[in-house]
Parts: C-alpha cells; structure tokens; sequence
C-alpha cells in the first residue's frame, strides 16, 4: 500500500481550515494535495481582519488564487 495520496483538481476552502492550518505550520499540504487552491474573497477578508499568523501566512503563500 502506498503512503502517496492522488491529487485532486482543486478546492475551495473557508477561513477555519485556512486559520487552523497557518497556525500549526501545516499549510505545506496543501499544494501538495490540491493543484488549484482557491481562497473566496469573503474568506480572504475575514483572515485579513486580524493580522496575525494565519494572515501573514497566506499574503505569502504563492499557491492561493
């Protein structure tokens, strides 16, 4: 059995998973999973309404569209 899981197309994700993810360093995964990574405006807005980890995070993360 493998370890190497397939990847997906894409993903839509809220501000939860982004959030829980930046702030256990563990948002590596997922352009390793996904090769569109999609982030709504709405969500984008509401992770940038605090400058903390999680927003800093995604301004730098270059696989966010």
């Amino acid at each position: 059995m493998s370890n190497n899981l397939p990847m997906q197309d894409g993903i839509v994700l809220n501000a939860s998973p982004l959030i829980v993810l930046f702030k256990s360093e563990l948002e590596f995964i997922l352009p390793g999973l996904f090769k569109k990574i999609v982030v709504p405006e709405a969500v984008w807005k509401e992770i940038s309404a605090y400058d903390d980890k999680a927003f800093k995070g995604l301004l730098k993360a270059m696989w966010v569209r």
